[in-house]
């Protein structure tokens, strides 16, 4: 950050100033996104997901066109951004704020942090300019800068001297290969490549920093262990288990009873957004919400329906008994996710489909492909080993190889179930279906492995 007409010994006078100046643009950020302070000082990046919906909702709303630049919300917000790439390398990486003068200009000096990576190096960066060359407000990503930041500043973890080997490319046996099946329409999908486990030999840098930008947004994977929380959740539970409850439901009304389910869906969205649930609901709504979760779980609903007003009030935590924490898990998705009423409904739909019933329970690709993906992302960004990650998934892919017949059969169930995710045609399912269909006539791809080949460590 260039200050101009003040020079080095003045900004040097003034760095405590300026660093806290700095943090005050950080806090206020915390506050306007409604993140937790003490939650931001065990985990800087948590901050990242609130701090998304927040530059969703900014866009969604009318420039001012009367407003200055002291007035505009993205300027403010590209300030506070600077400030919290910054923070995190402060808080997490041992950076310091210092001052350099700028070539040429003896009455300026810049602001710059001072940052020694994970490969003994120490670099200089501003974060004013990682901001300018990673956020565009036109399309605002938040996670971009960071990543980058974190990549400037050598801190990223594939700049460790001792980051597991990603190198071996594509020397993999059969079984490696029939693994790198499991998950190659996802891989293909985003751009990694099918033949090995780590990032493509031409653009390796490209591949980490992506691979880490999505471990950050799509799977709030901040660290090795929270990746790994998301890990054990797909192969042990996963989204195969919501899809075999939405079939339940389904299965389990009646016609009218699935129309009811669906206005009762809607009106829980529609009186969340209106604040209707609060410390004093009002009996009507308590109600039709009971009857909602009468629809939902049936007899099981004799043992979560006493929970139902504590947990609106705030009386009872989600953690006093596993029935209190079903319910807060679907009283969170119906009150607070304003799309999952249409999602769900469109399930319905899908579940009442004789092609969608005959793969009931069928869905364990959805979540296997999607862990071994991550685990990939994982060793491409330096977290994991490659004997690590095969080792993670090769149980799961036996499991696959019981449940399937074959590349196809595995393919298309996991087809549906992005029908299932979405609740209704994602709108990139005609890529999917075309990646499908290339791989499985790829003359060198994974699929051509046998499908029944023995899945036992060949390596």
């Amino acid at each position: 950050m260039i200050s101009e007409d003040m020079d080095v010994e003045r900004a040097r006078a003034m760095l405590a100033e300026f660093a806290e100046d700095a943090w005050t643009h950080v806090a206020w950020l915390v506050d306007e996104v409604g993140f937790d302070h003490d939650d931001y000082e065990r985990r800087p990046l948590g901050l990242l997901e609130p701090l998304e919906r927040y530059v969703g909702d900014l866009g969604d709303e009318d420039p001012d066109p009367a407003a200055d630049d002291a007035d505009d919300p993205w300027i403010a917000l590209q300030v506070a951004l600077s400030a919290y790439v910054a923070d995190v390398l402060i808080r997490s990486h041992g950076a310091r704020w210092t001052v350099e003068g700028v070539p040429g200009e003896p009455t300026q000096s810049s602001f710059v942090l001072a940052v020694t990576g994970l490969d003994g190096r120490t670099r200089t960066l501003d974060p004013t300019d990682v901001v300018r060359d990673h956020f565009d407000p036109d399309e605002p990503d938040v996670y971009a800068p960071v990543v980058h930041g974190l990549d400037a500043a050598g801190v990223a973890p594939w700049h460790s001297p001792a980051r597991p080997d990603d190198a071996r490319g594509s020397d993999v046996t059969d079984v490696q290969r029939w693994l790198l099946g499991l998950c190659a329409h996802f891989a293909r999908m985003n751009g990694y490549p099918v033949d090995r486990l780590g990032p493509s030999p031409d653009r390796p840098a490209a591949d980490r920093i992506g691979a880490l930008r999505t471990l950050f947004q799509a799977w709030g994977a901040y660290d090795p262990e929270l990746l790994d929380e998301q890990v054990t959740f797909l192969l042990q539970h996963g989204m195969r288990a919501q899809f075999e409850e939405a079939a339940t439901v389904a299965a389990s009304l009646s016609d009218r009873e699935s129309d009811e389910y669906a206005r009762l869906l809607r009106f829980a969205r529609d009186a969340s957004a209106a604040d209707r649930f609060g410390a004093e609901p009002c009996r009507e709504d308590v109600r039709a919400l009971s009857r909602l979760v009468e629809l939902r779980y049936g007899t099981a609903s004799v043992d979560l329906l006493p929970h139902l007003v504590p947990l609106l009030t705030g009386e009872r935590a989600p953690e006093a008994s596993p029935a209190a924490a079903e319910l807060h898990w679907f009283l969170a998705q119906a009150l607070d996710d304003p799309d999952f009423a249409e999602r769900e409904i469109d399930r319905l739909e899908l579940n009442r489909d004789l092609a969608f019933q005959a793969n009931r329970g069928r869905y364990l690709v959805w979540d296997a492909a999607r862990a071994f993906m991550v685990l990939r992302w994982a060793h491409m960004v330096g977290w994991l080993d490659a004997e690590e990650c095969w080792d993670r998934v090769l149980p799961a892919a036996r499991s696959v190889q019981r449940r399937y017949v074959s590349w196809r059969d595995m393919a298309a169930c996991y087809l549906q179930a992005r029908y299932l995710w979405a609740g209704r045609a994602p709108g990139d399912q005609a890529r999917y279906e075309d990646v499908v269909r290339d791989l499985a006539a790829d003359p060198a791809g994974p699929w051509t492995v046998p499908w029944d080949l023995p899945l036992r460590r060949d390596w």
